[in-house]
């Protein structure tokens, strides 16, 4: 059991072009995040990504920042991909 369908929304019309496909990451790193995105993305019976205007997304970039102070793995990073959809560890 577990979420079936994901919706995602995304004030990046960069980030969105990238997953979807429309454009292509030519930075290293983020080529790697795309990748992985692109990868998880497959589990979802029903996957969007949606772009939406950056002042109707201010509320989800101010918890975006509160859940970046958060360490909730002290010693493990779960945001930076070291390798194709490995999670780097420190």
């Amino acid at each position: 059991m577990g979420a079936q369908q994901l919706q995602v929304f995304s004030d990046s019309q960069l980030i969105v072009s990238q997953v979807t496909g429309d454009y292509q990451a030519k930075d290293t790193i983020m080529s790697l995040y795309v990748t992985l995105a692109q990868s998880l993305r497959l589990g979802f019976s029903c996957f969007r990504i949606t772009k939406v205007p950056r002042a109707e997304n201010q509320g989800a970039d101010a918890l975006a920042r509160i859940a970046s102070a958060i360490d909730p793995n002290p010693g493990e990073s779960p945001y930076f991909v070291e390798g194709w959809g490995k999670r780097s560890r420190t």
